[in-house]
């Protein structure tokens, strides 16, 4: 007996140990700790109240099942078939969104303003630049897809003459080649040029991508394209055939050109690969380096034999970085050009805040009556955005978007009578570019600029734009050198 009374003894604090750890356990499941008086290890626990609210749910869940509540469950079934009939509305839009094409309204406004200073030479070799202000752009469209695979976009611009921009219908995922499109758009060839003018760092193009641009090389044309990517988005390509046509041409630039249906046919091809690109945390392609060729081979169109005296075949010109100015570069009629070939390598490097981007161009020309020539050119440039944000990217298409603040600008004056200012986005840039017209008898001129750019991005959509030009036009004919200052802003709003 007394041996058995041991072994009870010895037990008894195991199986209280074992009743306290599972007790404490269950109460934390139901309630939050409590501040308990110390007992001795043969006292009774003390008594905990009994969990009210879990015994009334209990209640509660086990009266439905039961059938105990009619108007609960009444309730619960218009709440369920209510839920139905969102689903299946969502559902319905979903199909009816697939069958027929969506419509999203989409414009920009560019408004420039632009002071110059010339010297002698330049005002002899491209005339006078005259100071002004109006819309560069004043552009509105529409764009949308149907049936999950077909893409479009009507665009028009009604700053000066009214014109065609984009217009295109695309098809989407096909197997290899990836989307098509077809209408009038612009070539595929070059990162500049296909850069947005929304987000390009300065106000105009380069030299090789303004006025003539190599004789509308990488313009707006009609024709049919297709490009793809990998499926990491490294790289890209793209390929399309288009005719020629005449293209948009500074209010200074000869006019008259006509021509016929002979000739006029553009081959495109561009390819470029990402070898790093890196992602910190939510900033997408805060690093990268950007790769890049493009070719092109193109007839240049006759003209129509009712063409006008002085009617021009193809020439080659360039304004100084700025739309409102004159040709500081003119070759004068081509018009034996029977066709172009150009090859035009890119690069470009974001590192944070910091950016670099530069291409060049040679162009070879196959003249019947005269000297083959070739002409080159180029352009470098740097930006560094003050306020920490970076270049975005399209990985899809290897082209470059805007800079996103990290803040938008704003100024208010709070209910404290405190004013509170967000500062937006501030960028400092600079690019030299080079353009060569002179060879092999041709003397269109050798222009170099130096352009410093200011840009303040209230927002994604809203920029304010202040660039300093100072151009310089040699071996022009018989000019003498020819240099001209240019101070311009503008104003970009986009919807």
């Amino acid at each position: 007996m007394f041996r058995w009374t041991c072994n009870w003894l010895c037990l008894l604090p195991a199986v209280m140990l074992v009743l306290a750890i599972a007790g404490t356990a269950r109460g934390l499941e139901r309630l939050p700790p409590v501040e308990t008086e110390a007992v001795g290890p043969t006292s009774p626990a003390p008594a905990v109240a009994p969990p009210t609210e879990n015994v009334a749910h209990v209640a509660y869940v086990s009266g439905l099942e039961a059938g105990g509540n009619p108007a609960l469950e009444a309730r619960l079934a218009e709440l369920e078939k209510t839920l139905k009939k969102m689903k299946d509305k969502e559902e319905a839009d979903k199909k009816k969104a697939a069958s027929a094409p969506s419509v999203k309204p989409f414009g920009k406004i560019h408004w420039d303003t632009a002071a110059f200073n010339q010297n002698p030479a330049s005002v002899q070799q491209a005339g006078p630049f005259l100071d002004g202000t109006g819309f560069r752009r004043a552009r509105i469209g529409l764009k949308g897809e149907a049936f999950n695979v077909f893409e479009y976009k009507i665009e028009m611009d009604f700053a000066g003459q009214t014109s065609f921009k984009d217009v295109f219908v695309a098809v989407k995922e096909l197997p290899y080649l990836g989307i098509i499109r077809i209408g009038h758009f612009k070539e595929c060839f070059g990162l500049e040029i296909l850069n947005s003018d929304d987000f390009t760092t300065f106000m105009e193009r380069s030299l090789i991508d303004g006025g003539e641009r190599f004789g509308h090389i990488g313009d707006r044309n009609p024709g049919i394209m297709t490009y793809n990517w990998n499926e990491s988005e490294t790289m890209t390509w793209a390929a399309g055939a288009f005719v020629d046509v005449a293209g948009e041409k500074p209010p200074t630039f000869p006019k008259g050109t006509i021509y016929d249906d002979d000739g006029g046919v553009a081959a495109d091809a561009r390819f470029t690969w990402l070898p790093w690109v890196a992602d910190y945390g939510e900033f997408k392609n805060r690093g990268l380096l950007h790769t890049g060729i493009a070719g092109t081979y193109r007839q240049i169109p006759d003209l129509s034999p009712t063409a006008p005296a002085g009617s021009v075949r193809y020439s080659l010109g360039a304004l100084p970085e700025c739309y409102w100015a004159n040709n500081v570069a003119y070759t004068g009629p081509l018009n034996d050009t029977e066709h172009v070939v150009a090859l035009r390598p890119e690069l470009a490097l974001v590192y944070g805040p910091f950016s670099m981007q530069t291409e060049y161009e040679w162009v070879w020309l196959s003249r019947s009556e005269h000297a083959d020539p070739t002409f080159d050119g180029g352009y470098v440039s740097f930006s560094y955005v003050l306020t920490g944000e970076n270049r975005q990217y399209d990985r899809q298409r290897g082209e470059f978007k805007g800079i996103t603040p990290f803040e938008n600008f704003f100024r208010v004056r709070a209910e404290d009578g405190g004013i509170y200012t967000g500062r937006g986005a501030w960028e400092v840039a600079y690019r030299i570019s080079y353009l060569n017209l002179t060879d092999a008898g041709v003397r269109g001129g050798r222009v170099t600029d130096h352009t410093l750019g200011l840009n303040w991005y209230l927002s994604p959509a809203t920029r304010m734009m202040f660039n300093y030009v100072h151009s310089e036009a040699t071996d022009r004919g018989e000019y003498a050198r020819g240099i001209a200052e240019i101070f311009e802003t503008r104003l970009i709003m986009m919807f």
